[in-house]
């Protein structure tokens, strides 16, 4: 059993306090948050050794930050023993010298030698190199020149500037809002859309792959900027961020002036900005929405009366009529806006074919209810006699394609895809079994239900592709008309709607009017539900548009 008289409580209120206010402190010195929690761990063992042999602690807070600037201090000497060398005054004379480890001034200098040492990271190369050269690794200058084949006196001078690039960077960082933008804290999300066709390699997409390109990609979108300065708007070290903006620009992300300064090539917006004028377009959802149903209904009533849907339960009815009108006015959208310009996606390397667009948001910021996803469209084969494929359109009707990612397992669109027509008569088998597992979580998404015998089926339409294709054949017929009723509205409202895009991205004439009409389908459908038209009831949020198809090889 503990003996009670050694037993130190860490769960007192004032020490939970003291915790929090020691965990916002070291993370002021430290490099990350494991580094921090390293630390502190070792000066709460310090606080407990000390407490246990007798010491009195009176201010707590003031004990646990003086501890833990020590134990810093020692993790410092430790992991940098490198000596510094200069013949013409070193950076690090900007630091005062004393003896006393323990003393006020001590802690000021090892500040001040953090302070240096990141000042320097965030130096582009070409000073950033000779200054590590020469200041951290101790090489003459000539032996500095001989290695990167300069004169020595581009060394010399290239020292002279990154001392006194240092030397202001070390004067804005008295105020820590100058040297780290926004960005730097609190980092946004940033998704990507193309228009054409990826590469081989999968770029665009791979080179998206972290948060540090996402906010390089934000940041250096308004105006071309300078590596050192993208570095210090993002609180990272200018090293760091010339590999990103290296492999941005071999992408055809970014590209760089002849001066060396770097800038987005595609075009970015905020989330609340890339919805458009959510009034607007409200008010001409609900103008457009009686006729647009009436185009609908005629075109495909007849055949929504047809054998192709006698399976159909009243929801997957619901469902369909949805998948219709989406595709109907989505298309005629897509094509009236598609006529406005001659631009097409540009020709990229591996086979590329595209233009991308990228949509930010606040971290941690939650999602509009009128974006939309989509539509993910696939076709795939098996190996015996089927095909089989789906459309999955992302809307506040249901959870599609973005339900999946908050799924406890994540699948392959292929495998949910085969999933989905193992439940139709094409029977196919999806590649993992495990999936089967999850049918509580399709079913919680309203993709699957259970029938009155407790058997899984799907809650979606699905028909064969012969069965769709006269449906395919009425959509195109019936966009004409909806074509017509929707051209005075999308002039009026891309009239109305111009976004600044700056000359350098790629496709520029095709964004300055983008958003106009970006809600105005899925109003539309809101529109028609809200109103009543649909003949079978829709319940939003629970009637996700996916339709499933499947047919024999031919």
């Amino acid at each position: 059993m503990e003996n009670k008289e050694n037993y130190i409580d860490l769960n007192t209120p004032e020490f939970e306090k003291a915790y929090r206010d020691l965990m916002t402190y070291a993370m002021r010195y430290c490099r990350d948050r494991d580094e921090a929690e390293e630390v502190v761990s070792d000066t709460i063992m310090a606080y407990v050794r000390d407490v246990r042999a007798g010491k009195s602690i009176h201010n707590l807070t003031g004990y646990l930050h003086t501890v833990f600037a020590n134990r810093y201090r020692d993790r410092l000497r430790r992991k940098y023993r490198t000596p510094t060398v200069s013949d013409d005054g070193s950076i690090l004379e900007l630091i005062p010298d004393d003896e006393d480890i323990l003393s006020a001034e001590e802690e000021q200098r090892r500040q001040d030698e953090i302070t240096v040492r990141r000042a320097l990271g965030r130096l582009a190369y070409l000073h950033r190199e000779v200054l590590y050269r020469h200041y951290m690794l101790g090489h003459s200058v000539e032996r500095i020149a001989a290695a990167l084949d300069v004169p020595e006196g581009t060394v010399k001078w290239r020292l002279h500037e990154g001392r006194g690039k240092i030397k202001a960077d070390i004067e804005r960082m008295n105020d820590i809002q100058k040297p780290y933008g926004e960005n730097s804290y609190a980092p946004k999300w940033l998704s990507m859309g193309i228009w054409g066709n990826e590469s081989r390699r999968g770029e665009p997409f791979r080179y998206l792959n972290s948060r540090l390109a996402q906010n390089i990609l934000i940041t250096a979108y308004p105006k071309p900027i300078g590596i050192r300065d993208l570095a210090a708007a993002l609180g990272v070290p200018a090293a760091y961020v010339e590999d990103e903006v290296g492999q941005l620009i071999r992408g055809e992300l970014m590209g760089e002036t002849p001066k060396g300064l770097v800038y987005t090539r595609m075009y970015i917006t905020s989330l609340e900005n890339s919805l458009g004028d959510i009034e607007k377009q409200t008010a001409v959802a609900e103008a457009m929405a009686e006729p647009v149903w009436e185009m609908i209904y005629q075109a495909f009533q007849p055949l929504m009366n047809s054998s192709a849907t006698k399976h159909f339960s009243a929801k997957q009815i619901a469902t369909m009529w949805l998948y219709l009108i989406n595709c109907a006015l989505g298309r005629a959208i897509d094509e009236q806006s598609e006529s406005e310009s001659s631009i097409q996606p540009y020709p990229r390397p591996n086979g590329g074919f595209w233009l991308a667009t990228g949509t930010y948001r606040e971290r941690g910021g939650e999602r509009h209810v009128l974006e939309t996803s989509g539509p993910y469209c696939c076709r795939h084969e098996t190996d015996g006699a089927w095909v089989y494929g789906m459309n999955d359109y992302q809307s506040l009707f249901g959870e599609a394609h973005w339900g999946y990612n908050e799924m406890s397992e994540r699948f392959s669109m292929k495998e949910i895809c085969a999933f989905y027509a193992s439940m139709t008569p094409a029977k196919v088998r999806p590649s993992s079994e495990l999936i089967y597992a999850k049918v509580e979580e399709f079913e919680k998404l309203h993709i699957l239900r259970r029938n009155e015998t407790g058997e899984v089926e799907l809650d979606i339409p699905y028909m064969s592709y012969d069965d769709f294709r006269p449906f395919a054949v009425m959509l195109n017929e019936v966009m004409g008309s909806i074509k017509t009723l929707l051209d005075p509205y999308y002039q009026k409202l891309r009239a109305e709607r111009v976004n600044y895009v700056p000359d350098y991205v790629d496709g520029r004439e095709i964004y300055i009017h983008q958003g106009a009409t970006r809600c105005l389908t899925v109003l539309t459908m809101k529109a028609i539900v809200d109103k009543g038209l649909l003949p079978v009831p829709v319940k939003i949020g629970e009637t996700p548009i996916i339709v499933v198809f499947y047919g024999e090889k031919k």
